[in-house]
């Protein structure tokens, strides 16, 4: 027998992985931007946690053709949260905390840019129709 195929993606599937990855991403860059300056990032371990949560939600109720780009963005908002339960003993981080949050990023983009090919187009070119195909 074979697998039954997997359920297309909604456009609310689409939403909110749009809605999770740039809350990722706002996330990393503030936290980032708090270790950069050696600073330790105010209230990112609770809201990386949050956020996690919502990703857990969302790679658990969502079976269809996206599950594995939520499954992504669940993993990088996992290494999120460990990378912000070290930012709140100390600004430096471990190397091994900062590789697997690169990985599992990059991972997550990829994924994401089969849904958003346009998201990093220069001079907002997705707006204008140039990324129709």
């Amino acid at each position: 027998m074979s697998a039954a195929p997997a359920a297309p993606a909604s456009s609310a599937d689409d939403a909110t992985l749009g809605r999770l990855y740039a809350r990722t991403k706002a996330l990393a860059l503030s936290i980032g931007a708090a270790l950069a300056l050696e600073r330790t990032p105010a209230g990112a371990l609770t809201e990386t946690e949050l956020h996690l949560a919502e990703c857990e939600r969302a790679a658990a109720t969502r079976p269809g053709e996206l599950h594995p780009h939520f499954e992504a963005c669940r993993d990088a908002a996992a290494d999120l949260v460990g990378l912000a339960r070290e930012a709140e003993a100390g600004p430096r981080p471990s190397p091994q905390s900062l590789a697997a949050l690169r990985g599992s990023h990059r991972r997550l983009r990829r994924l994401v840019w089969e849904v958003f090919d346009c998201e990093y187009v220069p001079c907002a070119a997705h707006q204008k129709g140039a990324c129709n195909g």
